[in-house]
């Protein structure tokens, strides 16, 4: 049965869960006096942020083979072309503009489109970062970097840290800890592109034919979505149980779940600020093309299909944030042009959905629906 869910799991010290050392490709920007400008960072601002580039994207989409054989010099050769796409030389820029006022914050993403189950035993991915001194203070990539992962076949949702450092090494220092960094540390801009092996482990995926979408999300900046699929010309793929639909979502009228609008649309609203202990109501609706989404039978009534998807409650530096799973009847719509398009309208109260955890404080909130990413949407717990 499918049931809200809140990872608590252990640490596992394992080769696939090592903390990778980088190198950052980082250019200093001149004293803001020199420009005739003041970049006046703040404690409390984080950087504006955005989706990545297609300039960053189309770096990281490289032939499927390559992910899996790719060499340290070939590694340094993209980072060092992100510093070119995204770091100019601040002596080239006219006098009185800063730098930083361009310097949206993002992460891009790359992995193979299809693995070959027969040939290969891993999951490579490749994760470039682009970001200034006053957000590596405020959000500590470490600390903050996960991954997403969503069978669209099932409809799981995995989600782990994507750098977890041996026991062994050094506490890192969290996020907003010490001094907020000066004028000219702050604007300084830093490029990085990381490999991250091991997926297949650190996410305990089946090694069997299946579909998945892949995205990452650095607290409050999320990246773009990438599709893998694992394909064998032996194993066969699972078949799919019916599950039972999440007793805790509260429907739209029959009127809204019956319509003919197949527009391509998901939407996500939740208030900004909630008392400590009250209700905590979310309003979410889909409409996403079948093949994009995970949608699989009910247990009853039969012949009815249920939407997958997640919630995410993200917090500042914690490795286990609060996770709900939602199965939601749906509604397959068939558009004029004669593709087929999933359609949900439906409330809850996350707190009702998750008895057993206390929300406190500052969240990010993100819904993973196939190959949407939604969010993040800013929630604060008041204190009581």
């Amino acid at each position: 049965m499918i049931s809200p869910t809140s990872s608590k799991r252990p640490f596992r010290n394992t080769p696939a869960t090592y903390f990778i050392s980088t190198l950052v490709v980082a250019r200093i920007l001149l004293s803001a006096a020199a420009f005739g400008a003041d970049p006046k960072p703040s404690a409390a601002t984080t950087t504006t942020m955005n989706q990545p580039p297609n300039s960053a994207v189309q770096l990281l989409a490289l032939p499927d083979a390559d992910y899996f054989t790719l060499s340290e010099e070939r590694e340094l050769a993209l980072r060092f072309r992100m510093a070119e796409l995204f770091i100019p030389d601040p002596l080239t820029l006219p006098p009185g503009v800063s730098q930083r006022d361009e310097s949206n914050a993002f992460i891009a993403l790359g992995a193979p489109r299809v693995i070959d189950l027969d040939e290969e035993t891993d999951l490579p991915i490749l994760l470039a970062t682009f970001e200034d001194g006053q957000r590596r203070w405020e959000v500590k990539d470490e600390l903050n970097t996960r991954i997403l992962c969503m069978n669209l076949g099932t409809g799981h949702v995995q989600t782990e840290i994507l750098f977890v450092r041996p026991k062994r090494m050094l506490t890192i220092t969290p996020s907003r800890q010490g001094s907020a960094p000066d004028a000219v540390n702050a604007a300084a801009l830093y490029a990085n592109v990381r490999v991250r092996p091991g997926l297949r482990q650190l996410l305990e995926i089946p090694w069997t034919p299946a579909r998945y979408a892949l995205a990452v999300i650095g607290f409050d900046l999320p990246s773009n979505t990438v599709f893998t699929e694992l394909r064998s010309a032996v194993a066969k793929t699972k078949e799919i149980s019916p599950q039972h639909a999440s007793a805790f979502v509260r429907l739209a009228d029959a009127g809204a779940q019956t319509g003919r609008d197949t527009a391509s649309r998901v939407t996500v609203s939740l208030p900004a600020t909630v008392a400590f202990k009250a209700p905590l109501p979310i309003q979410i609706t889909v409409g996403l093309p079948r093949d994009r989404v995970a949608l699989v039978p009910a247990v009853a009534p039969a012949g009815q299909h249920l939407l997958r998807m997640s919630l995410l409650f993200v917090q500042r530096d914690v490795e286990y944030p609060p996770q709900i799973d939602l199965a939601v009847p749906a509604n397959v719509l068939t558009s004029v042009e004669g593709r087929q398009v999933v359609h949900v309208s439906f409330a809850l109260d996350a707190c009702g959905a998750l008895p057993e955890h206390t929300f406190s404080g500052e969240y990010q909130v993100y819904l993973m629906v196939g190959d949407r990413i939604v969010g993040p949407r800013l929630l604060n717990i008041a204190a009581p």
